[in-house]
């Protein structure tokens, strides 16, 4: 989370310089900043949630975080079509949906590991 939030930050203030690798031209430079601060915010949430969501995987209930990342998928695609297709809104908002994305798997596994099901999925070795 920490690195997520230091790479973050200097991607967001030396911006023009990693720009400069895929094009000089200003204009698109330009509205290609937008898009990188909902990217460097979504980011952070990307970072709290996968911790969370292995974390999950770790204790053995792969299958928990699999139904998770289904369900997640299913509502990514439908925003991105309402969003992109039905609304016709900016590259901007269109990028939204990742942290829509991000958010909603932090919110179910912080639901998960409150519940304490987990626990069934830790056997103790002697």
């Amino acid at each position: 989370f920490v690195l997520s939030n230091i790479v973050s930050l200097v991607v967001l203030i030396f911006h023009s310089f990693f720009f400069s690798f895929f094009t000089t031209d200003i204009h698109i430079i330009e509205m290609a900043l937008h898009p990188l601060y909902v990217l460097s915010g979504g980011i952070l949430i990307f970072s709290f949630s996968m911790v969370l969501s292995q974390g999950i995987s770790g204790t053995g209930a792969t299958i928990v975080t699999a139904i998770f990342e289904v369900i997640n998928c299913i509502v990514y695609l439908a925003f991105c079509y309402w969003f992109i297709y039905v609304n016709r809104c900016s590259l901007t908002i269109a990028w939204c949906v990742e942290a829509i994305y991000w958010s909603l798997l932090a919110f179910m596994t912080i639901i998960y590991w409150r519940s304490g099901h987990w626990k069934k999925y830790i056997q103790v070795i002697n």
